[in-house]
């Protein structure tokens, strides 16, 4: 492929610069190309998620793709500037699928314009979008389906890939926690600057020998001061070339309260200050809900049935309502906590009113039965006999019945004079 008209990079300068998967899909429509075709004469590698990373694949597809529209700022739409400081395992710091904010995708819809996505939307450290504080999504709302970064078949950005309806709408807004609106402060303040000034010293392993020294704590204490697992503490420290992930390093800098930028840049410098606030929340092991607005109501509407709605005999699980929405346990468990404990309290108590009454009715079935054999076919009688044939008449379940028979004969033992009863006889054991 031959040299291609330049577009602009949007958002450069901005924390909301636009990512490198998203400039390659506008390229493409500029230049009525499919996607497919553009990296297939950039790259051999199809490899669409690692395209905002750090790896060799971004890094050639970032020079490749300046080469052919003769722009030097593509780079900016990547985390290029963390690729020698960082783990090789970009997987870690970038999301697999594409993730999105809903409430952006409506206002580029209402206002016509194709939009772009940003390269804060991709980083797995931040959860929601910074311009709407909402959650950002990774599954279509309406089927479910997870999005690539990369779309084949004409798919656009607004749209889903695979049913074709719309991924904007119009969501509340949620209230970020301190830890996430750190890490989204220092990414912003890192994103604005760009690729311009790379990193490319071995500062996290500096930083943290010279913490270690200057806290005078064991490794587990400090682990979890910052919230940080003491074998990857252990594991940087034991090997200079180890490297860490950006979660880990953003989480490093919210725990000790010191920028991204002097842990990375002047890594002695910052441990020699001394001062560190542990303010920081510690590791939050939550699930957060990534549900639009239109489900969530749903999802809240079918547990609210299933919790108080006296009409039904027995409430639906709490299962089953997530199945049929497509949703998992613990967005349900997240989003509705009220609900679904309301709902599994009821469920249990009717299961166990029901299992008393079913127990209670074939012990009098088996009394009643009991009560009309004469003597001589209780000297023939066949506990495994009479079960059967009260499931054929009862339509009872056969424990409940076995546990009934057994209960009648031992209560008949009890008022049996010795062996010299003939009810007494033939009663053995099921």
């Amino acid at each position: 492929m031959t040299g291609l008209f330049p577009i602009p990079l949007r958002g450069i300068g901005t924390p909301l610069v636009e990512s490198l998967s998203s400039f390659v899909l506008r390229l493409a429509f500029a230049h009525g190309v499919s996607t497919r075709q553009l990296l297939t004469a950039i790259s051999a590698v199809r490899a669409p998620g690692l395209l905002n990373g750090y790896s060799d694949f971004a890094a050639t597809t970032a020079e490749k793709v300046s080469a052919l529209v003769s722009q030097s700022d593509v780079a900016h739409g990547t985390l290029l500037r963390f690729r020698y400081v960082l783990s090789t395992n970009a997987n870690e710091s970038i999301v697999p699928t594409r993730r999105w904010c809903s409430s952006c995708i409506a206002d580029d819809l209402d206002k016509g314009d194709s939009g772009y996505d940003p390269l804060i939307w991709s980083i797995r450290s931040v959860s929601m979008c910074p311009k709407h504080d909402c959650w950002l999504v990774s599954a279509c709302p309406h089927c479910m389906s997870p999005q690539q970064y990369l779309p084949y078949g004409g798919a656009t950005r607004t749209h889903c890939n695979r049913c074709g309806c719309s991924l904007g709408a119009r969501t509340g807004h949620a209230t970020p926690s301190p830890s996430e609106l750190w890490c989204r402060a220092e990414l912003s303040d890192l994103l604005t600057r760009g690729g311009d000034k790379p990193f490319d010293s071995d500062a996290p392993h500096a930083f943290l020998t010279a913490f270690v020294r200057l806290v005078g704590k064991g490794v587990a204490p400090i682990a979890r001061e910052v919230g940080i697992d003491a074998h990857t503490i252990r594991g940087l420290l034991g090997n200079p070339i180890k490297k860490p992930t950006l979660a880990t390093v953003l989480r490093l800098s919210a725990s000790v309260q010191q920028p991204v930028e002097l842990l990375l840049g002047a890594p002695l410098a910052a441990a020699a200050q001394g001062q560190f606030s542990f303010d920081a929340p510690r590791h939050e092991r939550i699930v957060r809900t990534r549900l639009s607005s239109a489900l969530r109501q749903q999802l809240g509407d079918a547990l609210r049935k299933a919790a108080y709605d006296e009409g039904q005999a027995l409430p639906r699980s709490v299962a089953s309502i997530c199945r049929e929405h497509r949703v998992t346990q613990g967005c349900a468990h997240y989003a509705f906590p009220v609900l679904v404990s309301r709902v599994s309290a009821r469920r249990m108590g009717y299961l166990a009113a029901h299992a008393a009454n079913v127990e209670g009715e074939a012990l009098l079935i088996v009394k009643r039965h009991l009560a009309t054999l004469a003597p001589a076919d209780i000297e023939a009688f066949s506990q495994k006999k009479l079960v059967k044939q009260l499931m054929e008449t009862s339509r009872l379940p056969k424990r409940s019945l076995a546990r009934a028979v057994r209960a009648s004969i031992d209560l008949a033992m009890q008022q049996c004079d010795g062996e010299s009863s003939d009810a007494c006889r033939g009663m053995g054991p099921l």
